[in-house]
């Protein structure tokens, strides 16, 4: 299970045991031109550094809002999102360097919002299934099935890496 921290509104924030807190950041919104930017590859970082990003992330992510955050979307330009503890079993799941290695042929259209667009939804058209490869933390690759809203919110979270919004996809 995740820790908890309170962030400057009072609510609680996840984080990960043995991650410094980190600062919140104030989210990019859209028209802000580095959120159409596709990210580097955050394998160039050391530790220290992605540590830092990760735990601005978790610091920056807004209780219960959202599938997740990435790092564009605080104006970090690497490879890296945090799935929103809601969605990954209660602990905040750590992407860094994410791949989508497959992606199924059944789709699913559903509404989707976005912390970097608040005054818009949009239906967007999704696999229902990917499988994704990506690192962790602690630099071991993972490659897992996802379904359903993990599925969707793991390709809305990468589409950020890539410099897509919703109203792009």
């Amino acid at each position: 299970m995740a820790d908890e921290a309170a962030g400057r509104d009072g609510a609680t924030r996840p984080t990960l045991p043995g991650l410094a807190p980190g600062r919140p950041r104030a989210i990019l919104l859209a028209p802000d031109a580095r959120l159409l930017q596709r990210c580097e590859p955050a394998g160039v970082l050391n530790a220290p550094a992605i540590r830092e990003i990760v735990a601005d992330l978790l610091a920056s992510l807004p209780p219960r809002q959202g599938p997740g955050i990435a790092a564009p979307q605080i104006g970090r330009m690497y490879r890296i999102f945090v799935m929103a503890p809601h969605l990954a079993k209660g602990t905040p799941v750590v992407f860094i360097d994410p791949e989508i290695l497959w992606r199924s042929d059944e789709t699913d259209t559903r509404i989707e919002h976005c912390l970097s667009r608040p005054d818009k939804s949009c239906h967007v058209t999704r696999p229902v299934s990917i499988r994704l490869g990506w690192y962790d933390l602690y630099g071991r690759y993972h490659a897992e099935l996802l379904e359903g809203p993990r599925a969707r919110a793991a390709q809305h979270l990468a589409d950020h890496l890539d410099g897509r919004l919703i109203s792009e996809t």
